[in-house]
């Protein structure tokens, strides 16, 4: 067994489609507080991962606060609408939100 650490897109690009790997992936929940991480961390970066991870073996962690599974499931059922915000505009008003209910982990997999 080899365990490796390093940016994810470049462990994907050296051991993409090798049957004898699995990925793990554990990256911040999406729709939750990532405050308490050094780096930023966006919808498109959950996305580079599900894209990155599409076709592979993978382990990926999430939670029952996050909504990347509902996502991925409209988008796969949804793939040809586009980007209808494209030529939108935009503001931002910061709001205050308190977790205090319970919540599951999740894991997803594929690595029969």
């Amino acid at each position: 067994m080899i365990i490796e650490n390093c940016d994810y897109r470049e462990l994907v690009a050296r051991y993409r489609d090798r049957p004898d790997v699995v990925f793990l992936a554990d990256p911040p929940y999406l729709s939750t507080d990532v405050s308490t991480y050094t780096m930023t961390w966006g919808l498109s970066d959950y996305l580079d991962v599900i894209a990155a991870l599409a076709g592979q073996r993978y382990i990926y962690f999430t939670s029952s606060k996050s909504s990347i599974v509902e996502l991925c499931d409209w988008l796969g059922h949804n793939a040809g609408v586009g980007n209808m915000f494209a030529s939108a505009f935009r503001v931002d008003i910061a709001t205050r939100v308190n977790h205090s209910s319970g919540y599951s982990d999740i894991m997803l997999y594929n690595a029969v």
